[in-house]
């Protein structure tokens, strides 16, 4: 789906648009990355919460382009993490 540009069809569509597009997209891309086949391909948490609290961005965690991550496992444990709080 990040390959074709489709990321944010992974929102839930309850949400409509009552959410912040550029934070989705960095939560989905982190939520990727988390799912990664190989483990040393994965973030470390550390990484993940500075990303999440605005301490950095994603780009300073992964070098270069953000590369595709297989995103088969995006089911079970990292289901939560899709699910966007609505803007108030």
């Amino acid at each position: 789906m990040r390959d074709k540009g489709r990321i944010l069809d992974l929102v839930d569509k309850k949400l409509a648009s009552s959410y912040d597009r550029k934070q989705a997209h960095t939560v989905l891309l982190l939520a990727m990355k988390c799912v990664n086949l190989s483990p040393t391909l994965r973030p470390k948490m550390s990484e993940v919460v500075s990303v999440l609290e605005g301490e950095k961005r994603i780009d300073e965690i992964f070098e270069g382009d953000i590369p595709s991550a297989n995103i088969g496992g995006l089911c079970g444990a990292c289901s939560s993490v899709l699910k966007i709080e609505p803007i108030s």
